[in-house]
């Protein structure tokens, strides 16, 4: 083993084997610190260790697609090139990589799993998102520890000898182009026809409109997320996934795992959601409600504000901020007002909310209510 990477490391691709080597062992580091993070919650049994396996495969897969750019730069010869070209480039993709995975720390610790649907939608609103990680990161130190773990790579490298080995074998190795074109781009045309496959099938079941080749190859993309296991431990899932992977699959597929994040009962949902509320009557979640008076007519002026949290304003009594009566206009509102202390948001953006308001309904799989096609008439508060 040891001999077949040497030798690899000395052609013309040795940058590519120890950028995804770099880009392996960040992977293995990062899965190792969540298997650590939440071992009291994995199962500890062969899932676990199967998933630690498969996550690895994933990690090759990933490595492999990655480096293709860089393979690809890696095919033009030279000295000059290899010096003050391919260098740059292979720090920087080491950049990248190390960043992606610190990435993937701040969104565990906020979501406690890999990059899914959540981060696919949160990157559509990249101003007010890059906002926030200013306001709640130290972007500088972050940006400077990514840059330290990237260039220390490179230096356990050239430790070791392998940017020697690299050098060595970018101006000695005379394998021909088109050989290395064949082993780098043989596995992509292969997806790509898988996923063209796939995609044509469900197509042809689902509709006789004669379709494109762009339109079956992201219907077959849509099931990028099939191969990934599912593990009765949810940890034991997470662990068995690959970031970088995910998220495509979470972009091709534009929905979340609805029954797996959001609460429901696959016998008997109203069953279900009258236990979740303790309703008095098991059977449902019926209510008869008796007006106290008769029915008032009402201008009714719904206030929807972004990115204002409860503990914020005075009527809801968080000692950290009451006594500064930061909203002095809405308390008074609040006074005269149909208000609820116990409110609990309808979604992850601002855009469910909304819907939530307006519409009287719970999130949905893929893009909003309010961003769909075909949905401009509905019958919403203001429409009733």
């Amino acid at each position: 083993m040891k001999a077949l990477l040497l030798r690899n490391l000395r052609t013309r691709q040795g940058g590519t084997w120890l950028l995804a080597l770099t880009y392996l062992s960040l992977g293995t580091a990062l899965r190792l610190g969540f298997l650590l993070a939440s071992a009291g919650e994995v199962s500890w049994g062969l899932p676990t260790f199967a998933s630690l396996f498969i996550g690895f495969l994933f990690d090759g897969l990933m490595a492999w697609f990655l480096t293709l750019p860089f393979a690809g730069l890696s095919l033009i010869g030279g000295e000059f090139w290899r010096r003050w070209v391919l260098l740059p480039a292979w720090g920087f993709g080491a950049f990248l990589f190390t960043f992606w995975k610190v990435s993937e720390i701040l969104f565990w610790e906020e979501f406690g799993v890999r990059f899914n649907f959540i981060a696919v939608d949160y990157l559509i609103y990249t101003t007010e998102v890059l906002k926030n990680i200013q306001e709640s990161y130290n972007l500088p130190l972050i940006v400077a520890a990514v840059f330290l773990v990237a260039a220390g790579f490179y230096f356990v490298w050239r430790r070791l000898g392998c940017t020697q080995l690299w050098a060595e074998g970018a101006t000695e190795d005379v394998t021909p182009r088109w050989r290395t074109l064949a082993w780098m781009g043989t596995p992509l045309l292969l997806v790509l026809v898988s996923a063209y496959a796939v995609g044509r099938h469900d197509l042809k079941a689902a509709s006789t409109v004669h379709t494109g080749v762009g339109e079956r190859l992201v219907a077959g993309l849509r099931h990028m997320g099939d191969p990934q296991p599912s593990f009765a431990n949810s940890f034991d899932t997470e662990l068995s996934k690959n970031g970088e992977y995910s998220f495509l699959a979470a972009f091709w597929a534009n929905q979340l795992e609805w029954k797996r994040f959001y609460p429901s009962a696959k016998s008997d949902p109203i069953a279900g959601l009258s236990k979740r509320l303790q309703a008095d009557k098991p059977d449902g979640i019926t209510r008869e409600v008796k007006p106290a008076g008769p029915a008032r007519r009402l201008n009714v002026i719904q206030i929807t504000i972004e990115s204002l949290s409860a503990e914020f304003l005075g009527c809801y009594g968080d000692p950290a901020y009451a006594a500064k009566n930061l909203t002095p206009n809405l308390d008074l509102i609040a006074k005269d007002s149909l208000w609820f202390r116990h409110c609990y948001a309808g979604g992850t953006r601002t855009v469910r909310g909304m819907e939530a308001l307006s519409l009287s309904i719970p999130p949905i799989p893929g893009q909003s209510v309010l961003r769909r096609k075909g949905c401009e008439d509905l019958c919403t508060l203001v429409r009733s």
